[in-house]
């Protein structure tokens, strides 16, 4: 069986026996504050009592805890295609001219070649060339009238007069298409005269027929009235499946957050001791406290004490004090005795009860209780009581010790 020294120092000790040892032997302290497995609420509570040793081990296990700095990696000289040659000064090699080059030189040896241009207006004879036209004339001074011109397009080449081509079907059928043109011209102007003819005379029967213009006004009104309503209507849905989906969502959030919080604080970070007896009810050995656990609280009277009441506000020396601990924290209570005393069985020096998320632990020196889920707590004597935040209240800090 391994001794308190060994199980102190031991990385696979459980939590139950470093506090125990922690609690039974003080010389072992320091060697629990070293140990890995000594957890969070233990290390705590080892901090808060100031003894030199434990706080120059915990200073070490500290930095033992910090991590290494990482070397930073080199950074590569180049990068690429894993040329790593440094670089010269010889010139690039010219790229080729593209196609969309502005302002190309054109070759010195070989000159353009003129690009002749076909008229339009007109066909053009096997033989024409556009290097007779005359260059285009740029003038800042007003141009003459169009009739002054004759027709004449500075930018356009000269009219073909020699050699005509002759009469042939092409410009008979343009002929032709011209007659049609104007006759159908005419017979548009002719249906229209006759049409204005009809409106103004006042025998017309077309004139006094009823226009039914309001009746089709109305109806358009109605189906854009209508139209508008059921745009109306579509949009306040949509409004109110937005608010729908936005409520469930902070609902849902919300769970979340309290089922998070319901997590942790059935995280048990303040553990009862591994050898804790179920007990809803003891006493001290001396008789003089008596405490009952439940699953919402731990409730313990101390019949008769010896400490200023002055700090229980109206509590007085001669009448029994109640200590409430449940989730709101500690609370006091100088009207009765909550727990009775008499024939309950003894919580021994030295031993420990638990009932639900509560702990007691007693001592010649006195008794402490507390949250096993978020460490508030309480001690007490004849002589004087004391409140913690870090799990069971240590001798240390009796304050009446």
């Amino acid at each position: 069986m391994a001794t308190p020294e060994e199980v102190a120092a031991d990385p696979l000790a459980t939590g139950e026996q470093l506090y125990q040892l922690a609690m039974d032997r003080p010389d072992l302290r320091a060697v629990i504050a070293a140990n890995p497995a000594s957890y969070e609420g233990l290390i705590q509570w080892l901090s808060e009592l100031g003894d030199p040793e434990v706080d120059a081990a915990l200073a070490v296990r500290a930095g033992a805890e910090l991590p290494a700095e990482e070397p930073v990696p080199e950074v590569p000289a180049a990068a690429g295609n894993g040329n790593t040659e440094p670089l010269t000064d010889e010139p690039l090699p010219e790229a080729p001219a593209l196609a969309g080059d502005v302002n190309p030189e054109p070759p010195a040896e070989e000159p353009l070649p003129e690009v002749p241009t076909p008229d339009a207006t007109a066909p053009v004879p096997p033989a024409f060339s556009t290097a007779a036209m005359p260059p285009p004339v740029f003038s800042t001074a007003t141009p003459e009238p169009p009739a002054a011109q004759s027709g004449f397009n500075p930018m356009m080449p000269p009219p073909a007069t020699e050699n005509p081509p002759a009469p042939g079907p092409q410009r008979r059928g343009m002929w032709a298409a011209i007659i049609v043109l104007a006759v159908v011209a005419l017979g548009a102007i002719g249906v229209a005269l006759w049409l204005l003819f009809a409106n103004s005379n006042p025998d017309s029967s077309a004139q006094n027929a009823p226009v039914p213009q309001s009746v089709e006004t109305d109806a358009d009104k109605d189906a854009d009235s209508s139209a508008a309503a059921e745009q109306e209507a579509a949009q306040q849905k949509l409004e109110r499946e937005e608010a729908e989906r936005k409520r469930i969502a902070e609902e849902e959030k919300e769970q979340e957050e309290a089922a998070a919080a319901l997590e942790k604080a059935n995280q048990n970070l303040y553990p009862a001791p591994a050898n804790a007896v179920s007990a809803s009810y003891f006493v001290t050995p001396s008789g003089n406290i008596g405490c009952e656990l439940s699953s919402v609280s731990a409730v313990c009277t101390v019949y008769e004490h010896s400490f200023d009441p002055g700090n229980l506000g109206q509590c007085s020396a001669s009448k029994p004090v109640t200590i409430v601990l449940d989730t709101r924290g500690v609370q006091f209570d100088c009207n009765q005795a909550s727990v009775p005393g008499g024939d309950g069985p003894p919580l021994e020096y030295n031993t420990s009860a638990t009932m639900g998320t509560f702990a007691c632990h007693s001592t010649v020196d006195g008794l402490t209780c507390w949250d096993t889920n978020v460490g508030s707590a309480f001690a007490v004597s004849k002589e004087g009581f004391t409140t913690g935040n870090t799990g069971a209240v240590p001798q240390s800090r009796f304050p009446w010790r």
